[in-house]
């Protein structure tokens, strides 16, 4: 495996029904509110919306360590609410797939992302500091799911839903 290639399987528990959390995790283009940290700026490049293959968005993200990443992500596989896979091409090039499942009292999530860092200072740097590149990754993956369950303990960010976690029919 050359050494710029990584492979990374994070798990979250959002204690939140999952047509809440896929309604987050589809939405990129809204990463930078609540993942602030690492999301700077995602923005749609085409007129699709995001749970249609082929949608598209150019994405500026950043962790830790101090780099910038830039690259174009492509909706590849639509499941909703239970799985998003995408394509990358950019200072990352390669695959993510979101995965939800429902649990008690919320939803279990994965985010697989296999991905090969194309940016120069990264493929240069892999051989000798791919462990600390990793370590920025999972920074990053930490902050998004505290910044996830942190959105969602507001109670006007689960509008629609009862106690019990079910969406509330509408009223006309």
């Amino acid at each position: 495996m050359p050494a710029n290639r990584y492979y990374f399987l994070d798990r979250w528990f959002i204690p939140h029904p999952i047509d809440l959390v896929w309604s987050h995790i589809l939405h990129a283009e809204h990463y930078p509110e609540w993942w602030g940290e690492v999301y700077t700026a995602i923005k749609p490049l085409n007129d699709l919306q995001p749970d249609q293959i082929g949608a598209r968005a150019d994405v500026y993200a950043r962790g830790r360590l101090p780099y910038r990443l830039h690259f174009v992500t492509e909706v590849t596989e639509v499941e909703a609410p239970y799985r998003l896979g995408l394509s990358a091409q950019g200072d990352l090039t390669g695959t993510g797939l979101w995965r939800l499942e429902p649990q008690d009292g919320g939803t279990a999530v994965s985010f697989e992302w296999i991905v090969q860092a194309d940016k120069p200072i990264l493929r240069l740097f892999s051989p000798l500091l791919k462990p600390l590149f990793a370590w920025n990754h999972r920074w990053c993956m930490v902050r998004g799911e505290a910044a996830l369950k942190r959105l969602l303990a507001q109670p006007a960010n689960v509008a629609g839903y009862n106690q019990s976690g079910h969406q509330q029919p509408r009223s006309a």
